[in-house]
């Protein structure tokens, strides 16, 4: 149940992501019980309300107003920052990182997401398979950036990972250098993703 307010919840979905509560952060954001944003959009909700339950009571003499987009704020960034993984390295996003968080188990299966910065378009979108977990992550970016691929609870030394069609990384965990683009590749130092350094450009990764 989401019970934290305004100023609690512009926080609570990135720090959940970002300290191993992923799948918590998930299921708060897609619940549709009262109070939940799901709630909202079973009332018919089209926009950030004041309050969960959108309706006058004891504490709101008037009309909760249904325009407030502070609520929902955290929501969004979080879908940026966490879902989608775009983060600013530089100021300005004059170099980013891509580093889109999935739970092994719930997910998200999939991601389409474009963001528009000063130095041009970053495009982020993934699908996710089951049995084994495999990772398809399409990225544009107009600047150097950074690329992590999750390996969603699989081995390092098992998994291959190609850049359209070509292999970059191999196993038993091992970079495959002069790929286009790719400047350089090394495992986590948790052992649970690949991080890439690539030139600007469009690249399409896959894990098998």
């Amino acid at each position: 149940m989401i019970d934290t307010g305004s100023t609690g919840s512009k926080h609570i979905f990135v720090q959940l992501s970002a300290n191993g509560l992923h799948a918590e952060a998930l299921r708060l954001a897609t619940q549709t019980t009262y109070p939940s944003f799901g709630y909202w959009l079973s009332q018919g909700a089209t926009s950030c309300w004041e309050d969960w339950s959108g309706v006058t009571d004891a504490s709101h003499v008037n009309q909760p107003t249904h325009n407030h987009i502070f609520l929902c704020g955290g929501l969004g960034e979080w879908m940026y920052k966490s879902i989608s993984g775009i983060t600013p390295i530089e100021p300005g996003f004059s170099r980013v990182r891509i580093a889109p968080t999935i739970d092994e188990t719930i997910g998200p299966a999939g991601v389409n997401t474009s963001l528009d910065t000063p130095y041009g378009l970053v495009l982020v979108s993934y699908t996710r398979s089951l049995s084994p977990n495999t990772i398809k992550l399409v990225v544009r970016t107009p600047k150097t950036a950074v690329v992590v691929v999750p390996l969603l609870g699989r081995n390092v030394s098992d998994v291959t990972i190609k850049e359209g069609g070509i292999e970059v990384w191999v196993p038993p965990g091992k970079y495959v250098p002069k790929v286009r683009g790719i400047k350089d590749a090394k495992v986590t130092p948790d052992g649970k993703s690949v991080k890439l350094i690539i030139d600007p450009g469009s690249y399409s990764f896959e894990t098998i």
